[in-house]
């Protein structure tokens, strides 16, 4: 087994953005040869006012765990929700992601390198 990763997403009327940034990571991990065992993503629905379903359904399908919440306690809290959905050991990566990051090839393994090597970054 690999280094494993818990993406967390917090999502509120970004649904598109998020669905992207779901997929350009799980493809940058599988282009990498990574096992699809070792990626988590966790998105939490921070009670959007506009409809976001269609994206949800997608990321859903896609294998995110996604996470409605019924209130907006902000960022932080759709954070920690997320978090306390993972499936993670101590020494798994957690990335804290913004819906509107779009991963390129290659990256994903750039930044878990950097990680692993310094350990008291953040």
């Amino acid at each position: 087994m690999g280094t494993r990763l818990s993406a967390l997403v917090v999502n509120y009327n970004t649904g598109s953005f998020a669905l992207r940034c779901a997929e350009s990571l799980r493809a940058d991990w599988q282009l990498e040869g990574r096992a699809a065992e070792d990626l988590e993503i966790v998105v939490v629905d921070n009670a959007s006012p506009v409809d976001q379903e269609p994206w949800l359904t997608q990321l859903e399908s896609g294998g995110v765990k996604v996470i409605r919440s019924a209130t907006n306690g902000g960022y932080a809290a759709g954070m920690n929700m997320a978090l306390a959905q993972t499936s993670g050991q101590p020494d798994d990566v957690v990335a804290i992601l913004n819906p509107d990051l779009f991963f390129l090839p290659g990256s994903v393994g750039t930044l878990l390198e950097f990680v692993l090597a310094h350990p008291k970054c953040g």
